[in-house]
């Protein structure tokens, strides 16, 4: 086909087709997303991980540290500071885990009193439709499904770290490389 062909294909293409072209690529997208999750949630939460970890590394290189040494103190740190928060986070949960029912007894008592105080301003509502809409059971549930989520989150703990030391590694030879790759770095970027 030559390029004549080519754009008067290319000139068809109404800019309603374009428009659906482009939502169903966006769809396909965010449902491999989707699909991915599993992959992409736990390197998205290293690269995160990782960026705010650089400064402190970077300043550790300025400072004549060597960059193994510096990567090894970084991720020492981090490591105590998950710890920390892996265990504050574990004895609220614990805690919260405890007192659900007490959680749920009385989320069921507040439902009972919004529903009489409606009833006593003129708002009818049958029980049943009522309970089936304000269920505390299933809000209960929700915040397990929440806590459920997390905890997969934090089992996959050493493959985000090990994902967080590749990349603090890389990362402080990456300007290295830029000057290398590139005859004038500043002035490509």
């Amino acid at each position: 086909m030559d390029y004549n062909k080519q754009m008067a294909v290319k000139s068809n293409i109404s800019a309603l087709g374009q428009f659906l072209i482009v939502l169903a690529s966006l769809v396909i997208v965010v449902a491999g997303m989707k699909a991915a999750s599993a992959i992409i949630v736990p390197f998205l939460l290293a690269a995160f991980i990782a960026v705010i970890c650089a400064p402190p590394l970077m300043w550790m290189q300025n400072h004549r540290v060597p960059t193994a040494l510096a990567v090894l103190i970084v991720v020492l740190l981090l490591l105590v500071v998950m710890l920390l928060l892996g265990l504050f986070i574990g004895t609220s949960m614990n805690d919260f885990v405890n007192e659900l029912p007490v959680y749920q007894a009385r989320l069921e008592q507040e439902t009972s009193e919004l529903r009489n105080w409606m009833s006593g301003h003129g708002i009818e509502i049958s029980s049943g439709v009522f309970k089936e809409q304000f269920n505390p059971g299933t809000i209960m549930q929700m915040v397990g499904n929440m806590m459920t989520s997390l905890t997969g989150v934090l089992t996959n703990t050493f493959m985000i770290l090990l994902t967080v030391v590749f990349i603090l590694l890389e990362a402080s030879g990456l300007p290295l490389k830029l000057r290398v790759a590139m005859g004038d770095p500043e002035a490509s970027l």
